[in-house]
């Protein structure tokens, strides 16, 4: 009886590991630092990633890891429209995002993959 259930504890606990990293959403790895995108007219799109941190698609297939000097943007905020205010043509450090009525200003930029 106590191996039975020492194998179904077991078998519970990968299950709730497993789903804790499914729903972790993929992982990113950051192939350049301090990156920059050179035109913003390349942005597919701009969605919050984590708390303070955006992702940025671009054509073709690249993605970019921005952190915000917080608190500024929280995971709750994923349906709320990012904007970019103007500051070149393209996006950088000086860079500044306008999330629902704050203005939110960039730490880093990085390159990253799935």
């Amino acid at each position: 009886m106590r191996p039975i259930l020492l194998a179904a504890v077991a078998s519970i606990l990968l299950a709730a590991c497993a789903t804790d990293q499914q729903s972790a959403g993929p992982a990113y790895v950051v192939v350049e630092e301090n990156a920059s995108i050179d035109d913003r007219r390349d942005i597919r799109r701009t969605s919050v990633l984590e708390d303070d941190v955006l992702l940025i698609e671009t054509r073709p297939g690249g993605y970019y890891r921005v952190e915000l000097i917080g608190p500024c943007v929280s995971i709750t905020d994923v349906m709320t429209p990012v904007q970019i205010e103007e500051t070149g043509i393209g996006i950088d450090r000086s860079t500044r995002f306008r999330v629902g009525g704050r203005t939110c200003f960039v730490r880093s930029v990085s390159r990253v993959e799935r």
